[in-house]
This record gives C-alpha cells, structure tokens and sequence, in this order.
C-alpha cells in the first residue's frame, strides 16, 4: 500500500466565490450582468496575481518549491438555479474558474424546479462540468402542511452554505425583500452578519454595483471606483500576511540583552512554518502500518511545570512516582492511537474533517512543546530563588565559630550566584525565543483548528466574527483606507499595511487561509450521514473534551488546594516557631542561660526555618498565581457544561427531518463558538503573564 500523501506545508493560494441571485432577470439585461460577474471574475483573477508579483510577503507566504509563484486555486459555488447562479457559471467556467455545485435536495428532486426540457439539459450540462465537486443536502419537500416550510428551509441552507465557504459573494438583486424565506436578500443579509463580504449588482441597473460589509450598505450611494478599491484592498488583505513587529514586546534591558545574545525574535508567522509538517500527525493512526508517530518533546529542564502539576495532583504515596520520564503527554498520544476517529479513507487528507485533523496536530504539538518551555520557565525562576533565598539564610545561621563556616559560606555564595545565572538564562532564553508569546498563539489556532474540524463534516465554518475580531487591524479597517490607496502608485499599495499590527493578526490570517485552501465536503447528506457525522462529532469533539476537561479540572483544583494548603500550613508553623522562641528567649533575657551554645544554636536553628518556610509558600502562591489553576479549572468545569448542553441540544435532532444536518450544525456550531470564547478570555488572560526579572 502506498504512503500517506502529505499536504503542503503552507496554505494552497484558494479564492471561492459565491453566487446568489433572483431567477427571473429581464431577458434585456441577461448579457449585461453576465458581463458584470466575468468581470469581477477577471479582475479578482487579474489581482491575485498581481499581488503575488507586487508583494514579497504575499509571494513568500504562498511560494511553492524553489520559490515558484503558485497558480491560485479558484473555485465558483454556485447551485445552478436557473437565472444569477447558471450566468456566473458560465462566466465562471470562461474565466478557468473551477465549479462547485451544492444542492438543496436529491439532484432527481432538485431538477423539477426547471421549467422546460432546455433548462434542465443545461442544469445536467453545468453540472457535469462541476470538477470541484457536488454535495447533495439532505432539503426534501414533504407531503402535508409543512412542504412549504421545509421547501423553503432547503433553500436557505444551501444559500447559507455558500455564503459559510465563500470568501466573496456575488449577488444578483433588486434590492427588495425577498418573497419567501430562503431568499436572495435574506441571504445577503445573513452574509453581512458573517462578515462575508458581497459585490451587489442590481438588476434593475447593472452598471450599478456596491460593495457591501454592513446590510446598511445597501442604502448608501452607489460609487463603482469605490467597489474596486475596496475589494482590491480586501484582496490584499487576504494575501499579504501581516507583518508583526515584536519590538513592542520587548523593550526592556533583559529583552535587548537577550536579542544581543541570542539574535531577536523571528516573525511569528513564517517561524511557525519554519519546520516542515510532520508526514502524519501525532495524534492519528498510520493506515497502513498502525504506528504512531513520536511527539516533539522538549528536553527535561523544560517539562518541569507538568511534572510538578503531576506531583501535586496525584495521590500523596504515588507523588514521586510521577518524576519518572513517563509523561501525561504520552498517554494521551497512546489514548489517541487508539481512537476510534482514527481516518479510514486511504487518502486521509481529502475529506475537509482529516485536513483540519492534520492542521490540528501540527499547531497542537507547537502549543505543547513551547507551552511547557514557557510554563517550566516561571516555575524554575520560583524555585531557584527560593533555593537562593534558603542558601543565603543558611549561611547566616551558622556560628562563626564553627570550622566549616568559611567553606559553608562561599558554597552559599555559589549557589546564589549560580541561580541568579539559571534565572538569567531562562529569562534570556525566553525573551529570544518567544516561548511565551508562541504558546499562546498556537494554541489559539490549534483550538480554532479543532473546531473547524469539527463543524467542516457538516458544510459549516466558525463564526466569522470571533475570527476577524482576532485580527486588529481588521480586513475592514483596510477598506476603509481605500480611498487614501488610490492616491498612491500601486507599487507603494502593499505598504500601506499598519506596521504594527495586534499580535494575534497573524493567527487569523493564517486561519483563514487555511480556510479558503480546505477542501469541500463532498457526496451525499442523508440520514445516514447525519446519524454517522453526529456520532463522529461526539466521539472526537464533546467525549473527548468531556473526558479532557474533567480530568484537568479535577487535577488543577487538587493542584490549587495543596498548593494554598502548603503555604497556609507554612504560615502557621511560623507562628508557632516564633512563639516557641518567644518562649525560649525571654525568660533569659537579663541573665545567662544554662547551655547557652546550645540554646543559641538552637534558636538560629528555629531562625533559619521561620525563613524557610515562608520562602516555600511565597514560591508555591508564585506557581499558583502564575499557573492561574483556580481560573483554568472553573474554565473547564465551564466546558463540562457547555458539552453537556450540546448532548441535550442534538437530542432533538431527527436524522430523518428535512435539514437535520442545519439544526446538528447550528447545536455544533454554538459549542464550538463557546470554546473559541473561552480560549480567546483564556488567552488575554495569559497574554500578560510574562516571566520578567525581579
């Protein structure tokens, strides 16, 4: 059997483009707004390419082997209803545009909306031509009082299944309200609410066409300049990644010190792509070997916080145990090896849920490895300078007398000295990999992966707004610019960029265009298919999320309460220690004690562990403010029942109902988007938590 085929390590430069639009267009204007779709065709063709020529970034980001400019994959989705959808096509079709058909019922159903013998041959016709591939939604038009209803509903879930996978959708309107539900300016209002952005040409004026990203768009003053400026801009948007100037980060003497050594840190974006994919995720079954490939784990200096975690979480009589190699990761990974969500198509990366798997794992594993170098950083920096601390005390309490107390001075010295330099290092080390930062950022596309991954099976995306709002600037800001970039030479267009934008820009723009390069679902939406999508989604999304967050609550609250225990059991040994030499001291305060050394020895003694202890709580509230356990457990004792109430929601759910797939989607979606909410709280959260000296 053959290897598994691997994807490319970047994202495939993809452009879809959507189509919705009335039926009955005047037979006067057929040819005119023909023309109009070829030309938005033509120019967003035109663009792609002349952006990749005019910008360094946007050529670098998608280049090919040997740094070849790639051939941009565009694709047309249309449904192929008589009227706007078959004129795009053919437009589409002129223009080397590939053609993706969905469909609302069974194609049997779905051809006796056409009116004559001639539509429907060129209904077979256009759909023979779909090379991107057909996808049959599980619409019907039952018998009894509900047909119209349920006919309607069909409709609007292909509309809407367009408008989700497009990133530029043409509608063809009258700007009037739609005569049913399901209907064209529905579906235009539902894309300005997805944040998808539409070029109106109205059919009742062709040569009067409108860029719209607000519905309220719809009553502005129509300026055809202006619709090409923005959508040029919002194609350069799309393709130049934006460049993040870390200097802002990183400003203070450690920072320059460490960028001195070190070198500064790299743009995150090509950084993240700097080592190939792996040839198949960790977390996936090889097919024709059933082996699993081994993880990236970082050395052992650096897995110090999830030993730690583990210590504190076990059972007290197994706590050293777990300072073994053996790591909770590894167990995970053998869990996964095992799962029964492992692919089974031969090619595992053709279906959309397997590439978003893979994308899943890659960004995962980069989450895992710089998340523990990050984490291990602030807990070594706390337990150095409490050993620091604890050397130091040490060696005052030692009597002078004492022939040892030379030798037992300077190995203090050195190991203050030593740890100052271990803290150094790590906070150098740090500074110039950006351990922290990356962390954060990885795991916020890992976890937009995996819902994506999720929500794909069904034909659905992630909330569109969740993901722009990551981005600031945002594509919209740069439409807004549009009228200042035509005032400049178009050489100087890709620079107008802010120059330092939002951290987290680039992880939405990565995103989406792994987006825009994911493949479609393709085949047949039955009840079949909905009874398999709905358990593959509760087996690999809500169970295993279920089973995840339970057990992290569980072992981050125990972590918590042993922690605050430590440190309250500190305090009033403490207490206890300074009532005992109260005790000791005072009644011989005006005369010679009996053993006076020893006493004196023994008080230092007492000393030195009034010092120590307070030393060890100030370390153990350091790792618990810093690790944020009680804040991530209720996060995932939150999660608990956000899975829960996806269990009830599907519930309801018919398999056999017309658009069962849209209510299973609309249950999956609402859960995935509150994953995206806590991860993205999760995220400003941690974002200031960086480890610093002092």
């Amino acid at each position: 059997m053959s290897a598994v085929p691997p994807i490319p390590d970047k994202p495939e430069l993809a452009f879809r483009i959507g189509i919705t639009g009335t039926r009955d267009i005047s037979p006067d204007h057929r040819e005119s707004i023909q023309a109009q779709i070829a030309t938005v065709l033509k120019h967003v063709r035109e663009r792609i390419n002349l952006e990749l020529t005019s910008s360094p970034r946007a050529a670098a980001a998608f280049a090919g082997d040997a740094g070849a400019l790639p051939t941009p994959r565009l694709t047309l989705l249309s449904p192929l209803a008589e009227g706007a959808d078959r004129l795009a096509a053919y437009a589409a079709l002129a223009e080397d545009y590939k053609l993706f058909v969905p469909l609302p019922f069974q194609q049997g159903e779905y051809e006796k909306d056409f009116s004559d013998g001639g539509s429907l041959n060129e209904f077979q016709e256009l759909l023979s031509k779909a090379h991107a591939g057909v996808l049959t939604l599980d619409g019907a038009r039952p018998a009894g009082p509900l047909c119209s209803i349920q006919q309607a509903r069909s409709y609007e879930a292909v509309g809407h299944f367009v408008v989700r996978n497009c990133d530029l959708l043409i509608a063809v309107w009258d700007g009037e309200a739609s005569r049913g539900w399901g209907g064209t300016a529905e579906i235009v209002r539902f894309a300005a609410a997805s944040r998808r952005p539409i070029w109106w040409i109205d059919t009742r004026k062709p040569d009067r066409q409108r860029w719209i990203r607000r519905f309220q768009d719809v009553y502005g003053s129509p300026d055809h300049r202006n619709a090409f400026e923005a959508l040029n801009a919002y194609l350069r948007a799309s393709l130049e990644p934006p460049k993040i100037d870390l200097s802002a980060d990183h400003r203070g003497l450690l920072d320059k010190l460490a960028h001195r050594i070190f070198g500064a840190p790299r743009d995150p974006m090509p950084d993240y792509f700097a080592r190939s994919l792996p040839r198949k995720p960790s977390s996936i079954k090889e097919a024709e070997t059933g082996s699993s490939s081994a993880p990236a784990r970082p050395s052992a200096v650096f897995r110090a916080h999830t030993r730690l975690l583990r210590i504190l979480s076990a059972r007290p009589m197994q706590a050293w145990r777990h300072c073994g190699k053996q790591g909770l990761r590894a167990s995970l990974m053998k869990a996964a090896a095992s799962s029964p969500s492992a692919p089974e198509p031969a090619n595992p990366w053709r279906e959309p849920q397997d590439y978003w798997r893979r994308q899943y794992a890659f960004a995962d594993e980069r989450a895992e490895v710089t998340g523990q170098r990050y984490r291990s950083v602030y807990v070594w920096i706390f337990i150095t300078i409490a050993l620091s601390l604890i050397a130091a005390t040490a060696a005052l309490t030692v009597h002078p007398d004492w022939k040892w107390h030379t030798i037992f001075e300077v190995v203090a010295i050195i190991i203050e000295g030593v740890g100052l330099l271990f803290i150094l290092f790590l906070l150098l080390a740090n500074s110039s990999r950006d351990w922290h930062q990356r962390w954060i950022d990885c795991r916020l596309l890992a976890e937009m992966c995996r819902g994506q991954r999720s929500v794909s099976r069904l034909g659905w995306t992630l909330p569109g707004q969740l993901v722009s709002a990551m981005a600031v600037p945002s594509v919209q800001e740069s439409e807004d610019n549009a009228s200042e970039i035509q005032q400049l030479p178009h050489h100087q267009e890709h620079r107008q960029r802010p120059e330092s934008p939002e951290r987290a820009t680039w992880v939405a723009w990565v995103f989406s265009a792994m987006l825009r390069a994911a493949p479609l679902p393709t085949g047949v939406i039955d009840k079949a298919a909905v009874v398999k999508i709905q358990e593959t989604i509760r087996k690999e999304l809500v169970r295993d999320q279920l089973t995840y967050h339970k057990r992290t609550a569980r072992r981050l609250e125990v972590a918590a309460h042993r922690l605050a225990f430590l440190g309250e059991l500190s305090f009033g040994v403490v207490i206890l220690i300074i009532l005992v030499k109260s005790i000791m001291v005072v009644p011989h305060a005006f005369h010679e004690p009996f053993g006076h050394h020893i006493l004196a020895s023994l008080i230092r003694a007492l000393g030195f562990v009034a010092v120590l202890l307070p030393t060890v709580a100030a370390a153990s509230v350091g790792i618990r403010a810093y690790a944020e356990l009680t804040l991530l457990a209720r996060r995932s004792r939150k999660m608990v029942k956000v899975m829960l109430g996806w269990y009830e929601d599907t519930k309801r759910v018919n398999p056999g109902e017309p658009v069962a797939s849209a209510d299973l989607g609309e249950a999956t979606h609402t859960v995935v988007s509150e994953m995206l909410l806590e991860t993205d709280g999760w995220a400003h959260t941690f974002r200031i938590k960086v480890p610093e000296a002092g």
